[in-house]
């Protein structure tokens, strides 16, 4: 028996390169197909689809749901991230609004979600630093519970803010948390804070045909308030709690809603939501209690139209509700966050009106001594002070004189807004400015809110 005719060997060599292409072209075909068949699944496939699919048990689904391009925070396990290392809240929140954003309760895979938390994280970055102390935090609390009408009145016209872009934060494990409510409904924070701007942004949605709710499941923009309105944004950590041995999810948290306090009636409200009915909550049930029975009619309206509740810059991050089109769970939402300001504005405007004491002119010195003019820095430095200031000033400050060569020294710095009382008898409100010389230096400031115990006890 004769064998084939035996191929050349320059043929031979040719029917198997292309064997073998064929071979790799096949395993690369298949490889192809198993990308678009997963393409597919994740670009065709709707949210319904995919949350049906999920909870029937698709292992897929669940994964795209919990780290995909929705990312869902109520499906991520907080409790297995790090802890942030972060000695104040507000670097902790710039550091998950920017480089660890799978610790905050947000949606950060979307793509309108991260130009959101970015734009968040360049406003906390340019913000001044408060922080207050438990001691003066409940002196706060507990004194302006009692206060009558006339008197809230005067504190809300008097806290106006020293800086329009600042930041408040409350010490870390503050006792007076440890005796708020902590159960299904209500959560003792672990950690507070509260961004207040001036000429803030909210977020609106089309007015064109909209209804209440179901305005809230449509796309939101970005909208600055007026010049003379005062947002506030809240900004938490919770509490870890446990229910038997299993410990619950506790993420940063940016609750949905905000509050603006304005001297203007700015905001247009949608047909259907009356914010009468809900102005003064945030001043705890004590104040909207003493507003309501005792306050005369034109001071009832008149704080109606300044403090309303709105759709805060973190509307939208935690989105699931929205994309389902649940306008039941979206609002429940809305209601749950709002109540989350209880008592926020009474301290914050307590607070802020005792800041705002009366800073006195002094007389005008002499002549600069040689002394003086040899006080000049030789090479431009960047300080970083912390500012501590004793609250309350009943009778407020003299205002220390400068000699002409120490104010020409002087490095960079913010000077906060004040009320200032000249010796001619005038009382003047002083806006936030800047002064001193950048070529000697910048001086970074950090304000610490302490009680000054010495007022207490006389």
């Amino acid at each position: 028996m004769t064998g084939a005719p035996k191929l050349p060997r320059r043929k031979r060599e040719r029917q198997r390169v292309t064997a073998s292409g064929q071979g790799r072209k096949s395993v690369r075909n298949r490889a192809m197909e198993t990308r678009v068949s997963e393409l597919e699944f994740r670009t065709q496939v709707d949210l319904h689809t995919l949350v049906e699919r999920a909870d029937a048990g698709d292992k897929q689904a669940k994964k795209l749901l919990r780290s995909g391009k929705y990312a869902f925070p109520h499906l991520r396990d907080f409790g297995k991230l790090p802890d942030l290392k972060g000695e104040t809240l507000i670097d902790n929140f710039i550091s998950v609004l920017t480089t660890n954003p799978k610790h905050l309760y947000a949606n950060y895979k979307g793509k309108e979600n991260q130009r959101t938390m970015k734009q968040m994280a360049v406003v906390l970055k340019r913000a001044h630093r408060f922080k207050v102390d438990d001691d003066l935090l409940e002196r706060v609390l507990f004194e302006s519970a009692p206060a009558k009408w006339e008197k809230i009145f005067d504190v809300i016209n008097n806290a106006v803010p020293p800086f329009d872009n600042m930041w408040i934060e409350t010490e870390r494990n503050s006792r007076l948390f440890e005796r708020w409510r902590n159960d299904e409904t209500h959560f003792a924070p672990e950690w507070v804070g509260w961004h207040i701007q001036r000429a803030g942004a909210v977020r609106t949605y089309p007015r064109e045909g909209a209804r209440f709710p179901d305005c809230l499941i449509k796309p939101t923009i970005h909208h600055l308030v007026s010049e003379d309105a005062i947002v506030v944004q809240k900004y938490l950590k919770p509490q870890k709690r446990t229910e038997g041995k299993a410990i619950q999810q506790v993420s940063y948290y940016i609750p949905v809603t905000c509050f603006v306090i304005t001297n203007k009636e700015h905001l247009e409200q949608l047909e259907g939501y009356d914010p009468k009915t809900k102005s003064f909550d945030c001043f705890g049930e004590i104040w909207a209690k003493e507003i309501k029975d005792f306050a005369p009619a034109h001071i009832r309206m008149n704080l109606t139209k300044r403090i309303v509740s709105s759709l805060g810059s973190g509307f939208g991050l935690s989105d699931y509700n929205i994309l389902m089109g649940d306008t039941d769970s979206v609002w429940k939402n809305m209601t749950a966050s709002t109540q989350m300001y209880a008592d926020d504005i009474r301290m914050l405007a307590w607070l802020l009106s005792e800041l705002n004491f009366t800073w006195h002119e002094s007389k005008l010195v002499g002549k600069p001594t040689r002394k003086n003019r040899i006080l000049i820095p030789t090479k431009p430095t960047i300080d970083l002070k912390t500012i501590e200031i004793d609250l309350p000033k009943p009778r407020g400050i003299v205002l220390r004189t400068e000699t002409p060569s120490e104010e020409g020294c002087r490095k960079l710095h913010w000077v906060r807004g004040h009320t200032r009382k000249y010796r001619d008898g005038r009382i003047v409100r002083i806006e936030p400015y800047q002064r001193g010389n950048a070529k000697f230096g910048e001086v970074i400031k950090d304000y610490s809110l302490k009680l000054d115990k010495g007022q207490i006890d006389d």
